[in-house]
């Protein structure tokens, strides 16, 4: 533990250091004696929505989220529709981004009839995630031939890979 001081503007942290190494500042707040802890990032979150929003939507998760410290949530792909095509995965980003009270990324799927979709997801979503094994949504296991491209090309994308997933 150390004693710092943190500076923020606009909502962003600008400067962690000694008093005097601080810009001026138009507010201030005396933590003395308090912990300051950076938001925690949950990257393996499941809201249903689209498909089941009365289980858990954007809306109710990242505002339970938030309440327990977590600042950013991934969520999963296996709803319905799955995130496995770049009209779907849009579709998703822009429900998300009306609903969200924290910052949230979007894993796309890796699935056998998803495949050909994987160059153009790449840019657009935190990682892919591949089912092999029963999972919300009836999402099919891809055969070996396509988990060997997926694995050869994923070389610059995080994959999040599942022997078995029944969230």
């Amino acid at each position: 533990m150390i004693d710092a001081s943190v500076a923020i503007k606009d909502g962003v942290v600008i400067s962690v250091g000694a008093d005097a190494t601080m810009p001026p500042a138009s507010e201030t707040l005396d933590a003395k004696g308090m912990h300051v802890l950076p938001g925690a990032i949950d990257d393996h979150v499941h809201f249903r929505d689209p498909g089941y929003p009365h289980k858990e939507d954007f809306a109710s998760g990242t505002i339970a989220a938030a309440f327990g410290g977590v600042t950013t949530v991934f969520d999963m792909p296996n709803t319905i529709p799955p995130t496995g095509t770049p009209d779907i995965l849009a579709a998703k980003h822009k429900m998300a981004a009306e609903k969200a009270h924290i910052d949230f990324g979007l894993y796309g799927l890796l699935g056998e009839d998803t495949i050909e979709h994987v160059p153009e997801l790449a840019n657009a979503v935190i990682g892919f995630k591949l089912y092999m094994g029963n999972t919300f949504g009836k999402i099919a296991t891809p055969s070996t031939g396509a988990t060997t491209w997926f694995m050869s090309f994923i070389t610059s994308t995080i994959a999040s890979v599942s022997p078995s997933d029944t969230a």
